[in-house]
């Protein structure tokens, strides 16, 4: 279930306590110089059309070639510092990226995303989603408006094209609610229904079974 909202990155600001809370993201637009690098890293020559070729073709380049990963996340988090997490500013985000080819997860990623296409001049909004339908953000992705149809381009579940936004703002029906038998594990169920999504909803237990293991090395789906 998709739903516009005020943008607010859940991957915000620690507190001393290392305690995290959600802060604003800022609206910001990627200046033509950096446009054009990340452009040129994501195989462009000149800027793309505004129309759904040029958005199909940058989508396409970023599912390519920029990752899905909690790299600077961990690396942050691990390291104690205080203050925001890295990647919530698009500026920040691609300065890594391209120097380091490091990702994000959802909420940076998505805004990342957002700023690009915006800075090329598509109608793009970040929005955010529940991804099980159950009523709570859970999920930063991205729309853009083309001739009057919006067109999911999401960052975590990397289809290679964009996706009508019509077809994913539709709720499961009652037939297909989770087995009662199923217990906490039903927040999980509906995942069945958009199988791309399984990276994006199983970091969090990796990211658990790592952390209980005590490995130091990156978390990842694969």
């Amino acid at each position: 279930m998709i739903a516009p909202s005020r943008w607010v990155g859940s991957d915000g600001a620690r507190s001393a306590a290392g305690s995290v809370r959600a802060v604003a993201s800022t609206d910001e637009q990627l200046d033509p110089g950096r446009r054009d690098a990340v452009l040129e890293a994501l195989g462009f020559r000149e800027a793309p059309p505004v129309d759904l070729d040029g958005l199909t073709a940058v989508y396409a380049a970023w599912c390519a070639r920029v990752p899905f990963d909690n790299v600077r996340k961990l690396i942050a988090l691990h390291g104690g510092a205080s203050g925001p997490l890295p990647g919530l500013g698009a500026d920040d985000f691609f300065d890594a990226w391209l120097t380091h080819r490091t990702g994000g997860t959802c909420w940076p990623s998505a805004n990342a995303l957002h700023a690009l296409l915006d800075s090329v001049g598509f109608d793009s909004r970040r929005v955010t989603a529940s991804m099980f339908d159950q009523g709570e953000p859970s999920h930063g992705t991205t729309i853009v408006l083309l001739d009057g149809h919006e067109h999911l381009v999401d960052s975590s579940m990397l289809t290679g094209s964009p996706e009508s936004a019509a077809s994913q703002s539709q709720s499961p029906s009652a037939s297909q609610s989770p087995s009662p038998s199923l217990g906490k594990l039903a927040v999980f169920s509906g995942v069945r229904e958009f199988p791309i999504r399984v990276k994006c909803a199983t970091l969090a237990w990796h990211t658990l079974e790592a952390a209980l293991a005590q490995k130091d090395h990156p978390v990842s789906t694969e």
